[in-house]
């Protein structure tokens, strides 16, 4: 019975492939040669992006995985061929979803990363030896007393951003600062000034939950200069990643969101604190941290292939990765800080 409603349906989907195939109360009657068809005729062009249309995969393509799957039995040597058509299949149905795309990156796509690299390098360079002089001198050092209030500080930045682009006067400024576009980076400003715009309202919203829930803490922890540094740094990593992934893959996308940036302070959390309890949305009972950003982090990883809905997949990997690695360094150095007064001669006064 599974399999007779499963021609029924494909059949209707698909009248061309099941050509000549009849259902009986014997069974399934199929013509001579059904299942040696050649598989390339059933793979889509790959000149021809597919459409977004859903986050489930389809069950078109299922006909073609049991064509190859009886090939590879009768002969094992076209297994190897077999594997290589069925991922490039999947590649050009899930990895390039909606986007015109190239088959590998010209020289002219490459070119276009060598500004925001260096605007990249020259940030994470100089960050930990100017970031910290700034916070001496105000209004900076406000927040040296008062850490908390660098939070609310950078979600209201995110929220008058977010109301500039509700007024046409600020629009042709927030399309040239406020959106990251991988085919045209005009100014590599835009890595971090990206990071602070928004699409919509529940955008806005859930990301300054998340960096209300995690950043308070966090800053009474390692500082405003640390947690200054660990924002920023994760934003344009994140908004690096997205370009670097879009041009491996040929695609033309424009990006905003501070998802990347927190997503860096979470991992950097995750790492000092893993059995911390989270809890996530509509779900009442904490589960440990590692676990849930382990989660989190593999879907972000699968999403970067499988496209699933309008999400930048690449800027949370990358801001992800930049939080586990700043959380490594940060924790050797204090270490290092540790030992070295540990060693040190101790001087009482009275």
């Amino acid at each position: 019975m599974a399999w007779r409603r499963f021609f029924d349906t494909n059949r209707r989907q698909m009248p061309s492939l099941f050509n000549g195939v009849g259902i009986s109360k014997s069974g399934i009657k199929v013509p001579q040669g059904f299942f040696t068809t050649k598989s390339s005729n059933l793979l889509p062009s790959p000149s021809s992006p597919s459409p977004l249309k859903s986050s489930i995969a389809p069950i078109r393509g299922s006909l073609t995985a049991l064509t190859n799957a009886f090939k590879a039995m009768r002969n094992p040597g076209v297994l190897k061929l077999t594997i290589t058509k069925r991922f490039n299949s999947l590649w050009n149905r899930y990895g390039n979803r909606g986007w015109p795309s190239s088959a590998r990156p010209n020289r002219l796509d490459l070119e276009r990363l060598k500004i925001p690299l260096i605007f990249t390098a020259v940030l994470l360079l100089t960050m930990p030896y100017v970031v910290p002089v700034l916070f001496k001198f105000p209004p900076l050092s406000f927040f040296t007393h008062h850490p908390p209030v660098l939070v609310f500080t950078l979600m209201a930045i995110n929220a008058a951003v977010f109301l500039m682009w509700k007024d046409y006067r600020f629009l042709k400024y927030l399309m040239r600062y406020g959106l990251l576009k991988s085919h045209n980076v005009g100014n590599p400003v835009t890595l971090l000034t990206s990071t602070f715009s928004h699409q919509s309202f529940m955008h806005l919203a859930f990301n300054m939950i998340v960096l209300l829930s995690f950043g308070t803490s966090m800053v009474n922890m390692i500082g405003p200069s640390y947690f200054t540094q660990l924002y920023i740094g994760s934003g344009v990593v994140a908004s690096m990643f997205s370009l670097v992934w879009s041009v491996l893959k040929g695609a033309q996308v424009a990006s905003l969101g501070a998802s990347g940036a927190l997503f860096g302070l979470c991992l950097f959390q995750t790492y000092f604190f893993p059995n911390q309890g989270v809890y996530l949305f509509f779900i009442p009972i904490p589960m440990p941290a590692w676990a849930v950003f382990s989660g989190i982090s593999t879907m972000n990883v699968v999403g970067m292939f499988a496209r699933w809905g309008g999400y930048d997949y690449a800027a949370h990997v990358g801001g992800s990765l930049y939080g586990l690695i700043y959380a490594y360094f940060f924790s050797k150095k204090t270490r290092e800080t540790r030992k070295r007064y540990r060693n040190s001669p101790v001087w009482w006064s009275y």
